[in-house]
């Protein structure tokens, strides 16, 4: 069986040094489908005339920095596991945006080691993933975490909002771990107190309404037994709540929105943008039908995005 010709796990390559978490997630989620791995890199960001350019001899680097991290997967992944890669001449998030059109997934690095001024010169997470039109996993270079018995993948559930597809993913990433889904609803209250019959009543409400919304997605699901589904619904901020439930999980699987930044562009949804920075564990974005459907367009100058060739 030919593993290059199904739907790849595409891995954008920001730091071939600190490739190892990604690659670890990216290899488990590729032997999960039966598919392979590419490794994308754009080569530069946009200018002020709108033409994409990056530093001197931009091919030359960006080739040998793909390359190291060819040679780091393969070592990651073995041999089973097709190991592919591709150079964009243009800006990270127009390569993304181009290799996720017939990805499975994307698979992001949050720069955990970058220095503060580094980080802040490369394409923020959120940045780039609201640029893809499959789901996204955002993997903290930190991170090395497995699936150890018992683990929970958590989901954040916005109740109001009827998400089927959001538990769908969820339920498929908890089935391929054989781990618990842990569904979190967060609402938050500035004048909470917990002695107040309106704050018990609107309690109630959250977790009447949360209860609902998981009950009829689940119903679209045939039943599994293997699957063990527990609810939570918790007064707090959605972001400091779901952080908090990362730190016990080994994934968590939000929906991802996008908004219009000033002086910043397009970006994820405030709890998507957040926790893509703050998780303790990889964070799977899920485009929802709540989205305009496809992703955003990608800026004019960045559409002017040509591949430079396969270094592997």
């Amino acid at each position: 069986m030919d593993l290059s010709d199904r739907r790849p796990v595409v891995v954008d390559v920001a730091d071939p040094d600190h490739l190892d978490a990604a690659l670890r997630y990216a290899a488990a989620e590729a032997a999960t489908h039966a598919c392979g791995i590419r490794l994308v890199r754009g080569t530069g960001t946009p200018t002020s005339d709108g033409i994409p350019r990056a530093a001197a001899d931009p091919d030359h680097r960006a080739r040998e920095v793909l390359q190291r991290a060819v040679e780091c997967a393969r070592l990651v992944v073995g041999e089973r596991t097709p190991v592919t890669s591709e150079l964009f001449h243009g800006p990270a998030a127009s390569a993304v945006s181009a290799t996720s059109r017939h990805a499975r997934l994307v698979v992001l690095q949050r720069g955990d080691y970058a220095a503060p001024c580094a980080r802040a010169g490369r394409p923020a997470c959120d940045e780039l993933a609201v640029r893809s039109h499959a789901p996204v996993a955002v993997v903290p270079d930190l991170w090395t975490g497995g699936t150890p018995p018992g683990s929970l993948v958590t989901l954040g559930l916005d109740a109001p909002r009827r998400r089927p597809e959001l538990v769908r993913e969820a339920v498929a990433l908890a089935q391929a771990r054989r781990a618990v889904l842990r569904v979190v609803h967060a609402w938050w209250s500035p004048l909470f107190r917990s002695d107040l019959r309106v704050n018990s009543d609107r309690a109630d409400h959250w977790e009447a309404a949360a209860g609902e919304v998981l009950a009829a997605a689940l119903a679209t699901l045939p039943e599994d037994p293997r699957i063990s589904v527990e609810l939570q619904v918790v007064h707090g901020r959605p972001a400091e709540v779901l952080a908090a439930a990362s730190r016990s999980s080994c994934l968590l699987v939000v929906g991802r929105g996008w908004q219009e930044q000033p002086r910043v562009g397009l970006t994820a949804g405030p709890v998507a943008a957040t926790l893509a920075y703050d998780a303790s564990c990889p964070v799977v974005l899920v485009p929802t039908g709540l989205e305009v459907p496809g992703a955003p367009a990608a800026p004019a100058a960045a559409r002017r995005l040509r591949r430079a060739g396969q270094p592997a």
